[in-house]
């Protein structure tokens, strides 16, 4: 009985932590997408070559991503008047560390255990997604 009480506190505990900034950060997360895509297909049209061009690319649509999300976060998904200078650096922090361990995950998953690329992307990516919500509302947009 003491279990299920525990468990009930935490699954509350849980929902309230997604509330109305959860809609708004997967807002953000999908016009990123939609940035960093155009950007990519955009660069990788324009007449220039390089052996590394569509990686070029996607480094450039990449980094457009990133600091699109960092503001669009900070402004309109948790709204944040703190000092941008920790923020930016907390927000670095996670999105490295996401991408390694997600790529780790990926690996694992794909190369070694040889599950199915897709469904091992949107699995790893969905529980990142929310992993990114919780700490960029706890730690990163938390307040210095």
């Amino acid at each position: 009985m003491r279990y299920m009480l525990g468990l009930r506190q935490w699954g509350s505990s849980l929902v309230r932590e997604f509330d109305g900034s959860f809609p708004r950060f997967v807002a953000v997360g999908l016009s990123n997408f939609a940035v960093s895509f155009a950007v990519f297909r955009i660069l990788l049209v324009l007449p220039w070559s390089s052996q590394f061009k569509a990686s070029l690319c996607q480094l450039a649509s990449y980094a457009v991503g990133t600091i699109w999300s960092f503001i669009w976060n900070r402004r309109f998904t948790f709204r944040s008047k703190e000092p941008v200078l920790g923020q930016v650096l907390r927000f670095v922090t996670v999105q490295v560390s996401l991408a390694l361990a997600t790529a780790a995950l990926i690996g694992l998953s794909v190369d070694i255990l040889e599950l199915a690329a897709t469904p091992s992307w949107l699995v790893i990516m969905g529980g990142a997604t929310i992993v990114n919500f919780l700490l960029s509302k706890r730690w990163v947009f938390q307040g210095d």
